[in-house]
């Protein structure tokens, strides 16, 4: 059967089927041990176990530590899969419709009850964009053992665990799964047919993740472009940017109201992230990052020689238009993100992005330099192989580890479950971090336990018990606003207020519940937003405020 004649619900399993329909040996009455060991049906069942094998790992081990965080709060308690405008609004720039619908699904299913089955959706998105990275391997012409190799790395990446343990990352991705996936479906031979849709509708899924979907159309347009031709591309890109623009027009997203940064300054974005990339991949040996480097450059130009001479050129447009995708991931970020400085470009889920698009072109080249001599394609892979250990150990490294998971749960979970969340305003926020979202109040959370979605509290000490008491207690108001003039008094000071009284936090401090001058509870830290009025929502609080940085200067202003 032609490749353009397949069902749509076979188009991209068709390539898989063909690895393990392979028979090395044909016309023998039965293949040697070397011949299975070796073939392409025992590479893709490596492959295939290894990933079955990750998602345990991953879940279970590697990423067992998560909880809910930041974003993952705006999804579960600010939207709505029954009101259009929640469901389709913008999300910081992103269309994150799918990533909504996910969320608000499984949160119907087990509330807060468990992280588990939340980062499980993660973990899977991730382990199927491992399958397809592959398979764009294979439709270049890798060789099976080689695009097996090349695509394990990207398994237990954990330079970018934040796209495959952190759940709310379904967003990104999931752009990136949606998208290789329609690339891998709208590449076919042949004019429109019944495929095309389902490839269309599989990059309008990568549209709705997250702002990664715009730019891995663009890759899957260049991709085309090299592979098919001009007709194929403009099929592929043009309804997408249609509908791309449709949405951008309809709900008009907020962007970042920074100043744009200068054209250097995009730059250094670009190649400090390219070059973070092959440091990622490696391990952060810089010698194994150069030699991957050079090698993969080296190695894409053999190919495309080769493929040349061969009459076959257009073969390796697959993972050489995914390559568009790399400067433009960098650039595009540096837009909004600049102020964060030029490192901010080796965030995780940054590098997760840019290895999934890099690695096709790194199999190419391996490949290439293989077919002249094994050795030097084994060698371009070995710095990979370097890198899978600090991969490995990458996971849960950064400063969202186990410790501010556990801090978050108890906060959070504690104030949920506290007697005293019935003797507060409806508006306290019990984890005041801005990135939360103002809608994890206690109303919410009081409403969610009721529906039984709420778990009860872990275990914590006495002094967690009162550090709970300061976060129902000390709450920032909505309206912000402080009646009359207030003294400004220099810190450490200690707030002895009735209930309803108001008082002014001049920057970032820690409280501390007191019993007469004993502390009783864990340092809490307050950081002001707004105005920085808060109000004492809870009777008998008499508590010590400090600043956080260490100062002795102004820290309250005091009615």
């Amino acid at each position: 059967m032609p490749a353009g004649d397949y069902p749509p619900a076979a188009m991209v399993a068709a390539d898989v089927r063909a690895e393990l329909d392979d028979d090395p040996g044909a016309g023998r009455t039965s293949p040697t041990w070397w011949e299975r060991l070796t073939s392409d049906r025992a590479a893709a069942v490596v492959f295939g176990v290894y990933v079955a094998l990750a998602f345990p790992l991953i879940l279970f081990v590697l990423g067992s530590d998560r909880w809910f965080l930041r974003d993952d709060w705006e999804f579960l308690t600010d939207r709505s899969m029954t009101d259009a405008g929640q469901l389709f609004a913008d999300h910081y720039g992103h269309w994150t419709t799918l990533p909504i619908i996910a969320y608000r699904s499984m949160w119907k299913v087990v509330g807060i009850n468990s992280y588990v089955p939340y980062e499980a959706m993660v973990v899977t998105v991730h382990l199927v964009a491992c399958v397809l990275i592959r398979q764009v391997m294979r439709r270049a012409g890798v060789g099976a053992w080689i695009a097996s190799a090349t695509a394990a790395a990207f398994v237990l990446f954990g330079a970018g665990d934040q796209n495959i343990t952190w759940a709310f990352q379904i967003s990104m991705a999931g752009s990136l799964a949606f998208g290789l996936a329609a690339l891998l479906v709208l590449d076919h031979e042949g004019g429109p047919s019944p495929r095309d849709a389902v490839g269309l509708a599989l990059g309008l899924a990568s549209l709705m993740c997250s702002g990664i979907g715009p730019l891995m159309i663009v890759g899957t347009t260049a991709a085309l472009l090299l592979r098919r031709g001009w007709k194929r591309a403009l099929l592929a890109s043009v309804p997408l940017a249609a509908a791309y623009v449709a949405w951008h027009l309809a709900v008009d997203p907020e962007f970042s109201s920074t100043a744009r940064p200068e054209t250097s300054t995009i730059v250094d974005w670009v190649r400090t992230g390219i070059g973070g990339t092959f440091e990622a991949l490696v391990g952060d040996h810089l010698v194994a990052a150069i030699i991957l480097a050079v090698g993969t450059i080296g190695g894409v130009a053999l190919a495309a020689v080769d493929r040349h001479r061969e009459g076959d050129w257009r073969t390796i447009g697959l993972p050489v238009g995914l390559l568009v995708i790399l400067p433009l991931l960098f650039a595009s970020t540096s837009f909004r993100l600049w102020i964060f400085g030029t490192d901010f470009a080796t965030s995780g889920r940054y590098l997760h992005i840019a290895a999934a698009v890099l690695l096709p072109s790194i199999a190419l080249a391996a490949d290439a330099l293989a077919r002249r001599k094994a050795v030097a394609g084994v060698a371009l892979l070995v710095p990979l192989a370097i890198g899978v250990p600090t991969n490995i150990r990458l996971f849960n490294s950064s400063i969202f580890g186990p410790a501010y998971f556990d801090g978050q749960e108890i906060a959070i979970l504690g104030a949920a479950n506290s007697p005293l969340a019935e003797q507060v305003p409806d508006w306290v926020l019990p984890d005041p971090e801005p990135t939360n979202g103002d809608a994890l109040t206690v109303e919410w959370l009081l409403e969610a336990k009721e529906d039984g979605l709420v778990p009860e509290a872990p275990p914590t000490s006495a002094a967690g018990e009162a550090a709970t008491t300061i976060r129902l207690g000390v709450a920032q108001p909505p309206d912000g606003e402080l009646e009359g003039p207030c003294e400004v008094i220099d810190g450490p000071v200690v707030i002895e207020l009735d209930r309803g009284e108001r008082f002014r936090l001049l920057g970032p401090a820690a409280a501390v519940l007191l019993d007469g001058d004993e502390p009783l509870s864990w340092r809490v830290a307050l950081r002001p937003q707004g105005t920085g009025v808060y109000e004492i929502t809870l009777p008998d609080l008499r508590f010590q405020l400090t600043s956080l940085s260490g100062s002795t200067g102004p820290l309250v202003c005091l009615p």
